[in-house]
């Protein structure tokens, strides 16, 4: 089998994928991919060797798994995203305050109530950045 990609990508998805045999020419065949979508022009040593190939890759196009059947995959865009959110939350670290309550002065009943607001700031913050 005789393949000359071009500058096309080297790998060819089967999903999706349309094969076609070559009007008037008895070796040849086309696969059409769909993502990305490109069309690769194949040729065989033999007519029995095309339609073999054709044959295989056709059992192999219907034998494949939908990408909706494996939800719980990443992509590799979903990957990089979680992989950013773990070196986000990591960077960020502690709170750079440490004890909200070292932010006042005094040990009176108003920093108390204080305290207490800005634990629900700082929770509501978390949350807000999340």
């Amino acid at each position: 089998m005789l393949l000359s990609f071009q500058d096309k990508p080297a790998v060819i998805s089967i999903q999706d994928l349309i094969v076609r045999d070559i009007a008037n020419q008895e070796k040849g065949m086309f696969l059409i991919s769909n993502a990305p979508p490109e069309m690769y022009e194949v040729h065989a040593a033999s007519r029995d060797d095309r339609n073999t190939w054709m044959k295989v890759i056709q059992q192999s196009v219907k034998l494949c798994p939908d990408r909706a059947d494996f939800p719980f995959i990443e992509t590799e865009s979903e990957a990089s995203l979680r992989k950013l959110k773990g070196k986000s939350s990591r960077e960020d670290g502690p709170s750079p305050w440490g004890n909200p309550r070292s932010l006042f002065r005094t040990e009176s009943l108003d920093s108390l109530h204080g305290d207490k607001l800005i634990q629900e700031a700082i929770r509501e913050g978390t949350v807000l950045h999340n």
